[in-house]
C-alpha cells in the first residue's frame, strides 16, 4: 500500500516548504509509474498484454507471423499462408498455445481448410519438430473416403511416394499409365491401353482346377488376346475364343481333338463345321429365343429341308425361299397329313385350310404383328392388346391417310400413362400415385342435359385457400376457413369506427370483360342491378387480405373477402352498441 513520505504533512498557518512539497509529488508520480505488484493491488506490469499473462489469463487470437520467435502465451493463435516455420508453407493455421513458465509450450494448430492437427512443443533446449498427418512420425489417417483417382482418398501425394519397407493395401492399387517395379530390372507396365510384363516370362504355379469363368489358377474378367499359339491341357470353359490366323485377320481354325482334321472355321464370312456333322446334346425345349437347347442370335441359313419333331416359334421371320421356281410353302402336318398350308404369292401371305377358319392362339405369351394389318383385329376371350417398346410403349391412331391423329401409351422418363390428341398437344396423364393431370381443364356444362360450354375449369391449392380459374384467369378462392388451429397472433380487433365510415358501398351492373390473352369475353354484359363493394378499395381502406388479387392484374379478377368485412362491421357494430348502451344509462340517471 501507498505511504506518504515522512515530513509531507503540511503545518496549519505555516508556509508550505517547497522542496519538502516537490519530493512528495516526486514521489507520488513514482509510485503511480512503477508497477504494483499483485499482492499490493496491482498486476506487476506496465503493458495490458504482461498484466493479462501475470493475472493467469489466455490471450485470443494472437497473430503468428513466425512460429520460431513469436512469444507465445497461453490462448488462441491463427496465422496466414506467409507465416514462416509454419506447419505448411502456403496454408493459414488457427489453434491453441499452452505455455508454462515461458520454456515449456504445447502448440496445437489446425489447418483451416480440412481441420488437420500438427503439434510442436518447445522445452528448455528449443522448439522440436511438427508432427502430424503430413509430417513425421506414425500417422494413422481415420478418413475413409474411397480413392477413384490420383487425386482423390483419404490420402493424396501431389508428387512421387516413397517407401522403405512393403505396402499391404485392403483394397485395389491403381498405377495409372506408369511402371509397378518388382525388381530393378522386372516390373509391370502400364502403356495406357494395355499391361504388359518385362522379359522374364510370366509362370502360374496354382494347380487350381477351372469349373468356371470365376474359378482357376488364372481368371481373367475381360477377354484374352494371345498372339502366337495356345495349347490346353485341358477344356476350355467360358466366354469368347478368337482364333486368328497370323497372316489374316479375318480367318482362323480352332481345333477340336489331336487328329487336325476336325475344326472350327471363319472364313472371313461365316463359320462352318468341318469333318463332321454338328450335334446338340442338349433335350432341353425351346419355350422362347433365349431359352432351348439351341440359340441363335441372328438369323438361320439352311440350304436343304428342316425337319423338326415338335412346334416351331419364331421371335421375328421365317424367310421361305426354293429359288423362284414356285411359290414356297410351309406345311404344318397332324398325324403325317398336311393339317394347314401358308404360301406367299405375289407379296401375299394367304392361309390355306378347307376345314377351320384361321385363328393365331397365345396361351402362354404375346402375338407380335410388326408390319400391321389390313382389316379388322378382333381379341376374344381373356386376351389383350399390348405395346412393347425399349424406352416408350404406346399406340398410335391414325386415320385413313396414316396421318397420327392421337396416341395412348406408358412413358418410361415419367412412369405415366397418357393419352394424346395429336392436334392439340396436350392431354391426359395418370401418374404412379394414381393422380390424374389434365391438359386444359375440365369444360363444365348446364347440367346432365345441358350443353358445354367454351371455357376450361381448373382449381389450384395455395397452400390456405382453393382458388377457381376460368382459362388463365383466377376469379378468386372458392372456400372460406375460419378453424382456430390454423390461426395465430390472434388479439382482439381495434376500433373500425373511421374505416368502416370510408367504405364505399355501390351499386352496379356487369360489363363485358375478356381477360388478356383470351379469345373470348369470361364476363357479359347484363343489365341486372347489383350491390357491392369494389375490391382494391377494400384492400385500401381495410387491409390488403381484404380482397384476393391486386388492381388490374392481368391474371386474376378480384373478389371481396367476406370474413375481412364482416369483421369490420361487426366491430363497429359493437362500437356503436356500446355508445348506445352508454347514453341510455347517463339518461337513465
Amino acid at each position: 500500500m501507498y505511504s506518504r513520505p515522512p515530513g509531507t504533512d503540511g503545518i496549519p498557518n505555516l508556509t508550505i516548504e517547497s522542496t519538502k512539497y516537490n519530493a512528495y509529488v516526486g514521489d507520488v508520480e513514482q509510485d503511480l509509474n512503477t508497477p504494483r505488484p499483485i499482492v499490493a493491488g496491482g498486476t506487476g506490469a506496465t503493458t495490458a498484454r504482461d498484466a493479462m499473462i501475470a493475472l493467469g489469463g489466455e490471450l485470443a487470437n494472437q497473430v503468428v507471423t513466425n512460429y520460431d520467435s513469436f512469444p507465445f502465451v497461453s490462448g488462441s493463435f491463427i496465422s496466414d499462408n506467409a507465416a514462416t516455420a509454419s506447419p505448411l508453407d502456403g496454408y493459414y493455421f488457427s489453434g491453441i498455445a499452452t505455455a508454462y513458465n515461458n520454456s515449456f509450450t504445447v502448440l496445437h494448430a489446425y489447418e483451416i481448410n480440412t481441420g488437420e492437427e500438427f503439434v510442436r512443443v518447445k522445452t528448455t533446449a528449443g522448439w522440436g519438430p511438427w508432427t502430424g498427418p503430413r509430417l513425421g512420425g506414425d500417422v494413422n489417417i481415420a478418413s475413409t473416403t474411397p480413392s477413384t483417382a490420383s487425386n482423390t482418398g483419404a490420402l493424396t501425394v501431389n508428387g512421387g511416394l516413397g517407401v522403405g519397407l512393403d505396402i499391404f493395401a485392403g483394397g485395389n492399387i491403381h498405377a495409372g499409365t506408369g511402371t509397378v517395379y518388382l525388381t530393378p530390372t522386372q516390373y509391370l507396365f502400364h502403356n495406357g491401353t494395355a499391361f504388359s510384363f518385362s522379359t522374364t516370362p510370366v509362370q502360374i504355379t496354382s494347380a487350381v482346377d477351372s469349373t468356371s469363368p470365376t474359378t482357376g489358377a488364372l481368371t481373367i474378367a475381360g477377354g484374352l488376346g494371345v498372339v502366337d499359339n495356345v495349347v490346353v491341357g485341358g477344356d476350355i470353359h467360358g466366354g469368347d475364343l478368337f482364333a486368328v490366323h497370323p497372316a489374316s485377320a479375318t480367318t482362323g481354325k480352332l481345333y477340336l481333338g489331336n487328329s487336325n482334321a476336325k475344326y472350327l472355321e471363319t472364313t472371313g464370312s461365316f463359320y462352318r463345321f468341318v469333318a463332321d456333322p454338328v450335334v446338340v446334346a442338349s433335350t432341353a425345349s425351346a419355350v422362347s429365343p433365349s431359352n432351348a437347347a439351341l440359340i441363335v442370335a441372328g438369323g438361320i441359313g439352311v440350304g436343304n429341308d428342316i425337319s423338326t419333331g415338335g412346334a416351331i416359334r419364331c421371335a421375328s421371320t421365317i424367310t421361305l425361299d426354293n429359288g423362284g421356281a414356285d411359290s414356297p410353302e410351309l406345311v404344318l402336318k397332324s398325324a403325317g397329313f398336311p393339317a394347314f398350308n401358308i404360301d406367299n404369292f405375289n407379296g401375299t401371305l394367304r392361309f390355306f385350310d378347307t376345314a377351320v377358319r384361321m385363328s393365331i392362339s397365345s396361351s402362354n405369351g404375346a402375338v407380335s404383328i410388326p408390319g400391321g394389318i389390313t382389316g379388322d383385329l378382333h381379341v376374344t376371350g381373356n386376351g389383350y392388346l399390348q405395346a412393347v417398346g425399349t424406352s416408350d410403349a404406346y399406340q398410335v391412331f391414325a386415320d385413313e391417310t396414316a396421318a397420327t391423329k392421337g396416341y395412348v401409351g406408358w412413358f418410361r422418363s415419367s412412369n405415366g400413362v397418357r393419352l394424346f390428341n395429336a392436334t392439340a398437344g396436350d392431354g391426359i396423364i395418370i401418374d404412379p400415385a394414381a393422380k390424374i393431370y389434365l391438359g386444359k381443364g375440365i369444360f363444365g356444362k348446364a347440367g346432365t342435359a345441358g350443353a358445354y360450354d367454351v371455357n376450361a375449369h381448373n382449381f389450384y391449392w395455395t397452400g390456405s385457400a382453393a382458388q377457381a380459374w376460368i382459362d388463365i384467369t383466377n376469379l378468386g378462392n372458392i372456400t372460406i376457413t375460419c378453424d382456430y388451429r390454423i390461426k395465430k397472433d390472434v388479439a382482439p380487433l381495434r376500433s373500425t369506427w373511421e374505416v368502416v365510415k370510408r367504405l364505399r358501398p355501390i351499386t352496379y351492373t356487369q360489363r363485358e370483360y375478356t381477360p388478356p390473352g383470351a379469345t373470348q369475353p369470361l364476363f357479359v354484359n347484363d343489365d341486372t342491378w347489383r350491390w357491392g363493394f369494389v375490391a382494391h378499395e377494400l384492400q385500401d381502406t381495410l387491409l390488403p387480405s381484404a380482397a384476393s388479387g391486386w388492381k388490374d392484374s392481368p391474371t386474376d379478377i378480384q373478389s371481396p373477402n367476406l370474413l375481412a368485412i364482416v369483421a369490420a362491421l361487426t366491430r363497429a357494430l359493437q362500437e356503436a352498441m356500446e355508445r348506445i348502451e352508454a347514453l341510455e344509462a347517463a339518461r337513465a340517471r
